[in-house]
């Protein structure tokens, strides 16, 4: 089947993937006319193989030769639509350098730090998109931004595609009288992770709470004892079944524990470009109303 539909999904972690994965499944667009070209590792988690085309990790930081091969990409494809996640213009400014050829174009649009990004944007750089989608309030600057150059625009709730676990482990997460499951979940760094598992550890002792700790990440790490691996993805269909979540305050973590609040850990980590306290602040504000 031919590849009609391009996502730009230029980052190295999980959420960029995560969020088109849901932006498919909540538009319901055919799969298999997409391709996906991303830098991830993780790609494979979300999409097959054969929709899956690598932006060489050596282009990371040479916005020229980046931006030369996306045009190799849009020539060597009948593209009737890319959609570009996160990043207007691109992750380091490339797309100001791309002939799009007519292509329809669409903006996948969460918060950026709007005062760092725009140092990236030329004066006289123009793009226009079909149809922007906003995930989540943007600062003033990046909606007027946003707005100036799109045609069409609408706020969309993502739908994160279900999935269902084995019932084996549904029955080791399920509660025991004399202690409780908890989960952490956070794909990278190391760093953070470790942070994440040492908040766990000491909100339990402070709460003098037996807990079973359970972790889910990508991150390949030598654990402690009392921390158990758990191999399934996505960690959010594990939800409804623990008694604790621990996250970070990554757009797509946010959105997928807002139905588990009253259990939900929430730390902050900084971001280059992500603003993670702000989500935080406007989750505990929310909370309090």
């Amino acid at each position: 089947m031919k590849n009609k539909i391009l996502f730009y999904v230029n980052g190295g972690g999980l959420g960029h993937l995560s969020r088109t994965a849901a932006f498919i499944y909540t538009e319901q667009i055919d799969a298999n006319e997409c391709i996906i070209l991303s830098s991830s590792p993780y790609a494979h988690l979300f999409f097959p193989m054969h929709s899956i085309n690598v932006v060489p990790n050596h282009l990371a930081f040479n916005v020229q030769e980046l931006a030369s091969f996306l045009q190799k990409q849009i020539e060597c494809h009948s593209f009737e639509a890319i959609y570009i996640d996160t990043f207007p213009l691109g992750i380091i400014g490339e797309l100001q350098y791309v002939d799009f050829k007519n292509i329809k174009l669409f903006y996948l649009a969460r918060y950026l730090k709007w005062e760092l990004y725009r140092e990236l944007i030329k004066t006289n750089s123009k793009i226009l998109f079909s149809h922007t989608f906003l995930f989540e309030e943007l600062s003033a600057e990046h909606l007027s931004f946003t707005l100036d150059n799109s045609v069409q625009y609408s706020n969309l709730q993502l739908i994160y595609p279900p999935k269902e676990i084995p019932e084996r482990l549904k029955l080791k997460l399920s509660s025991k009288p004399n202690s409780q499951n908890w989960l952490i979940v956070h794909s990278t760094p190391a760093d953070e992770v470790f942070a994440l598992i040492e908040h766990a550890k000491d909100l339990a002792q402070k709460e003098n709470k037996p807990v079973i700790f359970h972790l889910a990440t990508q991150t390949e790490i030598e654990l402690p004892n009392e921390i158990e691996r758990i191999n399934f993805f996505p960690a959010y269909a594990l939800f409804p079944y623990v008694d604790r979540i621990i996250t970070a305050c990554g757009f797509n973590l946010m959105q997928q524990t807002q139905s588990f609040r009253s259990k939900h850990i929430a730390v902050p980590f900084p971001r280059q470009f992500d603003n993670q306290f702000l989500r935080f602040t406007k989750m505990k504000k929310a909370s309090k109303n």
